[in-house]
């Protein structure tokens, strides 16, 4: 679905790219309906590497950190949920 169909709105920010041990994720505005994000990294194949919940308190913005150590290097997916529907997504490339 995109993201004017459900409803929601969301902007963030995610660095450094290309990462490495970490993942910085900056959510700067949410829509006041969504109480929590669910946050997924996949790569190009669907294998999830990541997959956390994160309480939204609706002050923004809100800094979050992904440990992505474990990640070998390649092309990933960021993926943020809410309830049933993806909401925003981007790529990421791990060195």
């Amino acid at each position: 679905m995109e993201l004017e169909s459900i409803g929601y709105e969301l902007e963030y920010n995610i660095y450094p790219t290309p990462f490495n041990a970490s993942l910085s994720i900056e959510i700067k505005t949410i829509s006041s309906e969504i109480d929590t994000l669910k946050i997924q990294i996949i790569d190009q194949y669907g294998n999830e590497f990541v997959n956390q919940n994160e309480v939204i308190t609706g002050y923004f913005p809100q800094n979050l950190s992904l440990n992505t150590s474990a990640l070998p290097s390649g092309l990933y997916i960021v993926l943020f949920k809410y309830q049933d529907s993806t909401i925003r997504y981007q790529y990421v490339i791990k060195s």
